[in-house]
């Protein structure tokens, strides 16, 4: 999350200028300043309220879940902040309504088409949300899909009940953790893809046998996220990996 503050700028400007935001706009600009706890939150209140992040939390009596698989990294994680500090609050203040859910899960995606997969240390939202968890002392219960993480409900119920009825965030360590790990730092020579929007693909030189657009690791462009409809999310099955 470097040169937040310009990429907060260009991210202002944008209304000033005419140029029309979308779910693109505020996963990029979440990327950058997602260190920046209260600023991010805000910007993603703003996503919310716009719809792009509407369905990002789906909330049941018996079933628990948050989807960040169309998400950015910096936008995975202020989510998953906004979800346990925030969407989560009746439901953890309160144990017989936390007792009578059946499933907490967290769907992450399989990582197959995040176009920064290769990032220092295998990063991505499968690892950082894992990471999260256990600076906020929720545990998982291992299960096959890939593209989920299922929460320990019993664990996660003692914890809140240690903590008041909350979720306490240890955000310090986790970002001393990014900062070992040496997480959001690319390779030098990670690709990078720009993936076609509406179906049509961009002009480029070169395209990948998968039909992903190449651009080098210096090259230019903008960094496109999986397709998704006008509240970006799918709907997807317990068993699909993704």
């Amino acid at each position: 999350c470097k040169l937040w503050k310009k990429g907060f700028e260009l991210f202002k400007e944008m209304d000033d200028v005419g140029i029309k935001r979308d779910v693109v706009t505020y996963n990029a600009v979440l990327d950058a300043v997602c260190s920046q706890v209260d600023l991010a939150k805000q910007i993603f209140h703003e996503g919310v309220e716009r719809g792009f992040y509407a369905k990002v939390s789906r909330l049941g009596t018996q079933w628990l879940e948050l989807d960040l698989h169309f998400l950015s990294l910096g936008g995975g994680e202020t989510a998953l902040r906004w979800w346990f500090e925030e969407c989560l609050v009746p439901y953890l203040g309160d144990s017989k309504e936390l007792a009578s859910v059946k499933s907490i899960d967290i769907v992450t995606g399989y990582g197959k088409t995040r176009a920064r997969g290769a990032r220092k240390g295998d990063d991505g939202m499968r690892k950082r949300v894992r990471a999260m968890l256990s600076f906020m002392n929720v545990h998982e219960i291992e299960q096959p899909n890939l593209g989920r993480i299922h929460i320990d409900k019993d664990a996660l119920m003692k914890e809140v009940e240690r903590n008041g009825g909350r979720i306490i965030f240890d955000a310090r360590g986790y970002e001393q953790y990014k900062m070992n790990e040496g997480l959001d730092e690319p390779y030098s020579d990670a690709p990078q893809y720009v993936r076609p929007r509406g179906g049509a693909m961009h002009g480029r030189d070169y395209h990948s046998p998968e039909g992903e657009q190449h651009i080098d690791s210096s090259g230019n462009g903008n960094l496109a996220h999986d397709r998704q409809g006008p509240g970006g999310a799918r709907f997807r099955s317990d068993e699909e990996n993704y």
